[in-house]
């Protein structure tokens, strides 16, 4: 069942990752764990690997019971037989400070489930753990340059508590994240990136040239994506395939990260994944359309 997904390289980490990744953050909607775990199941059935979640990835359902992404990715990769590669796992954490990002890192351990040192697992399958400081801005910013906290990551790092070490943004805090990528601290890095909001690429570029891997967050929603859609509907077809078309045009992508809640919606994104043919021309000539009329 595994697809030719094609794979982009992980900045100069040395992995090599599936240009579709599965954004874990909707699963939390879901009405029950097993849909979830069904989920990335069926992502990992068809070859992706690289699965992103979050220890803020949660709900609580209205009958009290919750419902947390890192645990779901835990059973899903524990029940999962026949993976041949380690799995890429990016999660990510509010702890700012060390006290705070100790904390923050072994809450989310325990919850992935997983074990050892620099070889690390799920279960019984290998995988490769990118820590990311979640959402920074300028206060967060200030506060990891300030607390002593990046360097005790990179030692943390160095144990092989986890594999690479990373941050995600959001638009607005693009100094910050200028900084950040600048700093030399990171290896992976997470931006928001689609058809609407493209001036996040000089950042995506900077931390391509600077050996960083970037995932696309963002590709199909955010940024008032459904009111602008229906303001260009009778200039061009803006459709699902044609965002992530979009995305993955970018050379300075290394995987676009699809939040999907139902398996159909990934099932269309694996189907255009694997049709890289269609891809450029049709991302070119939505995007040269978008910015006549933007």
């Amino acid at each position: 069942m595994k697809q030719l997904i094609t794979r982009r390289p992980l900045g100069n980490t040395g992995e090599c990752v599936t240009e579709i990744s599965l954004g874990a953050m909707n699963l939390r909607t879901l009405d029950t764990e097993e849909e979830g775990i069904t989920m990335i199941q069926k992502a990992l059935d068809y070859g992706i690997n690289l699965i992103d979640t979050a220890r803020a990835y949660s709900e609580v359902k209205p009958d009290g019971s919750m419902i947390e992404s890192e645990v779901m990715v835990n059973k899903a990769m524990t029940a999962y037989e026949g993976l041949s590669e380690p799995i890429i796992i990016i999660t990510k954490g509010h702890g700012y400070e060390i006290e705070e990002f100790d904390k923050d890192l072994q809450t989310s351990l325990d919850k992935l489930g997983v074990s050892g040192r620099n070889d690390l697992y799920i279960g019984d399958n290998r995988i490769k753990l990118v820590y990311f400081f979640h959402g920074i801005n300028e206060e967060r910013w200030t506060t990891m340059k300030h607390s002593g906290v990046l360097d005790h990551a990179k030692k943390l790092q160095e144990q092989g508590l986890f594999t690479y070490l990373g941050f995600s943004s959001h638009t607005g805090h693009e100094v910050h994240i200028e900084e950040a990528i600048e700093s030399g601290y990171f290896e992976v890095t997470e931006l928001p990136y689609n058809v609407f909001a493209p001036d996040m690429e000089r950042l995506m570029k900077l931390a391509y040239e600077k050996g960083m891997g970037v995932i696309n967050m963002k590709a199909f929603g955010g940024n008032g994506m459904v009111t602008k859609s229906e303001l260009f509907k009778d200039y061009c077809s803006i459709t699902t395939d044609k965002r992530l078309q979009f995305c993955l045009s970018s050379r300075y992508i290394s995987s676009v990260d699809v939040g999907c809640r139902f398996v159909e919606e990934l099932e269309e994104d694996v189907a255009v994944a694997v049709k890289p043919s269609c891809r450029k021309r049709n991302a070119v000539d939505l995007s040269v359309r978008l910015y006549v009329w933007v």
